[in-house]
Formats: structure tokens, C-alpha cells, sequence
């Protein structure tokens, strides 16, 4: 084959490696002088450029044009040092002493234009190009298991790819930045669109599947794309690619490393198909980071009207007129729960829009929240532990309210909280309401089935709460009501 050769040298080797060339059947032109070397490329592209390695100056970026065909370097002595910067400069071939040298330089020349032109077409001829929209990643998997095909298959949407090989049809491996086999599969079968790129391959050994087979990660995307349905529809109201915006910056201190991670990228990529793509966590983990943190109010889709969420003028006027005692410019709200009824998250909840500092002491949260007017209002969050009756006596001075939170699945707690909650009203003649947490399903029945198990005043309210929710928080302040002393009591509830 008549390829076109460009030798660089200005030593007397050009001259034998060039009679070699013309020998191989190659046309062959010699260049003395980088300048006329590039003048050349700019005109006509040959099919490799040999150069000697001290044609070029070392350290400096080769020029751009000769990134356009195969670049072989040749020196009769060359350390490995050398070596390898040639190869990280971009030579495809680097080649060194032997007899007979200029022959073994366009050895390897033919190696490489035989590896570019005719090995390369060859493969080519065995590879498929297509899209997901006209061939989607389901069905190309679907046909190699129905045909037990042996494929390697490149998927590419953006700037993200994922490699998934196939023996006899069925899934032996698959990999996508951060990624591996089946989170690997389901990421890409989450690309709303893309490229693909199929090639056959014969290998005789037998390779292991991955533990889940074909069929069974086609049943999880389908269970998976579900999930992301619900979770448009519940947060962005069914659109296919929302964008979402941080909420309050404030609930996004001390998040968990998996929720930091997707908020971070939320900032840089606010939409959700952007948030799938580039997140290091599976397709699932991903989808409960976002659900967990719009449910805490920490995001929210840009279609939804932003609420100013703090205390109004009318709310404090409440707190003036109900909870403080006349003159009185600051008051403590105690907020009483087992770790995990949603405590901390509540006084958090109510620190952080009005951007206060929380301090916690052990089993104690606390913030000072400044209101409009000069008033104070300290927030203690204290857990209902033995120790409470203690640490209540020493807060309670200027004690003007209380909620117990109570976790509605833990009813093995209800009787030792009914019990306490019965102590603390006789002990402290303040304002109380009861907030249910983690309430799943009917409201009405939960909180009928609380007030059956708790011996509660009448005119105590069980409200249904999020503890993340600003508003559910501020309904809990105009649903504290004083307990009546003993004599005023109504018969307990059964």
C-alpha cells in the first residue's frame, strides 16, 4: 500500500531510513527543519511522521498538527526516562538501538500503519453504532440474552459513559465512573438518551455473571424508574427533569455524607437528570437523599413558590401575650422526646430560620432565638431520659411552655412517657401540647390511638407533626394549652 512517510531528521541517519521506505513501497519525504516539517503537515497529512527524538526541543508541547497522524520517535540510545516522556507527549511508537537500525525503524513504522489502517477497519466492520432513543440499552440486553451474544457495549449520554460486557448473554461485568456491575447497569438504564457503540467478541472461556442476572435487573429498573416516578410526582409535580434550589442553607449543616454529597452536586448540576448522572451513589440512594432533604425542607424544585418561613409579627405577638408572663422580655420552650421522636430535628428546625446557634450538653439542645420587640425566646431540647426530672428543675426557671414529642412507632415507649408526662404537668403549671412524629397513614387514627394509650387532660392537643417542617413547628405554638390542676380534671381516657 502506498502510504506517505514523513521523516524529520537533520542528521545522517535521514538518508538510510529513507531508502528503507522507498523500499517498503512508501512515498517518502525528508524534512531538515521543524518549520518545513509544519509548513508540509498544513498542506497534506501523511500517514505517520518518523522523528528523530532531538528534532523537537524537550519540555515544550509538541505542535498541534502532529497530533493528526501517528508519531514514531527513533535515537540509536535512549534512557527510560526519556522513553516514557516521548509516550507522554503523544508518540505512538519510541524506538531504539538494535543492528541494523534505520531497518528496525521502519519495522515498526509498518507495525503502525498496519495497526491503523487495516486492523482498525477490520474491527470497525464489527461494531455497531447507535442511539438509545432508536434502540434503547433494554433491548439490546433482551436480544443478547435471547441469542447468548458475547458483546462489549459502550453507552454514552453526555459526558458520562458506562462499558457493559456480556458472555453467552448474559451480564459478566459493567463499570461507569464511581460505579460497578449491577449499580453500574441501572445507572445507564436511567439515561434519558445517549449513544451506544456495540462490538462482538470471541472468547471461549466462561466468565461469571454478575450475581443478579439479566432478567432480574430489568424487573429492578422497572421497579427503579417507579420509585423515580413517585419521587417526581410527590416533590416536582410529575415533571420529567426538575430543577431543584437550595432551601435553607441552615438544615444543610451536619447533613449525613451521603445527603452532603448530593446537595453539593445539586449546586453544581441543579437538574434532576444532571443530579442521577453525575451522583457517585446508585441510582435508589440517590433518589432518597434528594426525597429525604425535600421533606426536611432543605430543597426545593424551582417551580415552587419560595415561603418565607419565620416567626411573623403575629406570632410573636402571640408568644408576648399567651407565654409570657406581663413585662417579661424572654421565656424557655422545652421540647421533650426520646432521640429518635424528632427532638433535635425540632429545635433545629426552629434555630435555623431565624439562624440561630445551637449548643447541646449532653442529652441538651439549646438556642437563644432573637424575636422582633426585644424578646428572647430559648428553645432547651431535652431528652426523656432518667436523668430529666434533673435537668428540668435547673432549666426551669423561666419556663413559659412544653411540647412532648412522641414517636408514634415506638408504643413499647408509650407507657413510661404517659407516666412522666403525667409527673411533669402536676410539677410544671405551664402551657403544654403533645406532637406526634413519624406518622404513617391515617392522622385521625393515630392520634385517637394516642389519646386511648395516654391519661391526657382534655383540653391537651395531640397534634401530627414533622419535626422538619417551620410550619407543622409553629402550629405547635398556638396549640399550647395550660393543663388543668388535678381538681379540674376530667376522668382520665381509658
Amino acid at each position: 500500500m502506498a502510504y506517505l512517510v514523513h521523516i524529520a531528521s537533520a542528521s545522517e541517519k535521514a538518508a538510510p531510513l529513507a531508502e528503507k521506505c522507498l523500499q517498503a513501497g512508501w512515498e517518502t519525504q525528508v524534512f531538515s527543519q521543524p518549520a518545513e516539517l509544519l509548513a508540509a503537515l498544513e498542506k497534506t497529512l501523511p500517514d505517520i511522521v518518523l522523528a528523530e527524538y532531538s528534532f523537537f526541543p524537550r519540555g515544550k508541547e509538541l505542535p498541534e498538527s502532529l497530533s493528526k497522524a501517528p508519531l514514531l520517535i527513533f535515537a540509536e540510545e535512549m534512557d527510560p526516562d526519556t522513553r516514557l516522556e516521548w509516550y507522554q507527549r503523544g508518540a505512538a511508537r519510541v524506538v531504539s538501538g538494535g543492528e541494523d537500525f534505520p531497518a528496525r525503524v521502519s519495522a515498526f513504522a509498518g507495525m503502525v500503519l498496519h495497526r491503523k489502517n487495516t486492523v482498525r477497519r477490520t474491527r470497525q466492520t464489527s461494531v455497531t453504532y447507535g442511539t438509545l432513543q432508536a434502540f434503547s440499552l433494554a433491548e439490546v440486553l433482551q436480544n443478547a440474552l435471547l441469542e447468548k451474544k458475547n458483546l462489549i457495549l459502550k453507552i454514552r449520554y453526555k459526558d458520562r459513559d458506562v462499558k457493559i460486557r456480556t458472555f453467552q448473554g448474559h451480564i459478566v461485568d459493567a463499570v461507569t465512573a464511581h460505579l460497578t456491575r449491577e449499580d453500574a447497569v441501572l445507572k445507564a438504564m436511567m439515561f434519558p438518551g445517549g449513544s451506544s457503540i456495540i462490538r462482538g467478541y470471541q472468547k471461549l472461556e466462561e466468565r461469571a455473571a454478575l450475581p443478579a442476572s439479566t432478567l432480574a435487573i430489568l424487573a429492578e429498573t422497572r421497579f427503579t424508574r417507579a420509585r423515580v416516578r413517585k419521587f417526581l410526582e410527590s416533590f416536582a409535580g410529575g415533571a420529567a427533569n426538575p430543577e431543584f434550589r437550595i432551601a435553607s442553607p441552615q438544615r444543610a449543616a451536619g447533613l449525613p455524607e451521603d445527603r452532603a454529597q448530593v446537595l453539593e452536586l445539586l449546586q453544581k448540576y441543579p437538574a434532576f437528570q444532571d443530579i442521577l448522572l453525575h451522583s457517585p451513589l446508585p441510582v435508589l440512594k440517590t433518589v432518597s437523599a434528594l426525597a429525604t432533604l425535600a421533606t426536611r425542607g432543605v430543597i426545593a424544585h424551582k417551580g415552587e413558590a419560595e415561603v418565607v418561613e419565620t416567626f411573623q409579627l403575629q406570632d410573636i405577638e402571640y408568644v408576648r401575650r399567651t407565654l409570657l408572663s406581663e413585662g417579661a422580655r424572654s421565656g424557655n420552650l422545652v421540647i421533650l422526646g426520646m432521640p429518635e421522636s424528632g427532638r433535635s430535628e425540632l429545635v433545629r428546625t426552629l434555630a435555623g430560620f431565624q439562624k440561630g446557634s445551637i449548643k447541646s450538653v449532653q442529652s441538651l439542645d439549646f438556642v437563644r432565638i432573637p424575636l422582633q420587640g426585644n424578646l428572647t425566646l430559648t428553645v432547651f431540647g431535652v431528652s426523656t431520659d432518667q436523668n430529666l426530672l434533673t435537668v428540668l428543675e435547673k432549666i426551669s426557671p423561666g419556663m413559659i411552655a412544653g411540647i412532648l414529642l412522641i414517636d408514634y412507632r415506638q408504643k413499647d415507649q408509650y407507657e413510661f412517657l404517659n407516666y412522666l408526662f403525667s409527673r411533669i404537668i402536676q410539677l410544671y403549671p405551664v402551657p403544654f401540647v403533645v406532637g406526634l412524629t413519624n406518622v404513617k397513614g391515617d392522622l385521625v387514627k393515630a392520634v385517637k390511638e394516642v389519646r386511648k394509650n395516654f391519661n391526657l387532660p382534655k383540653n391537651i392537643d395531640v397534634v401530627p407533626v414533622n419535626a422538619d417542617s417551620f410550619p407543622d413547628a409553629r402550629k405547635l405554638l398556638y396549640h399550647l394549652h395550660p393543663a388543668p390542676v388535678p381538681a379540674e380534671q376530667g376522668e382520665p381516657h381509658a
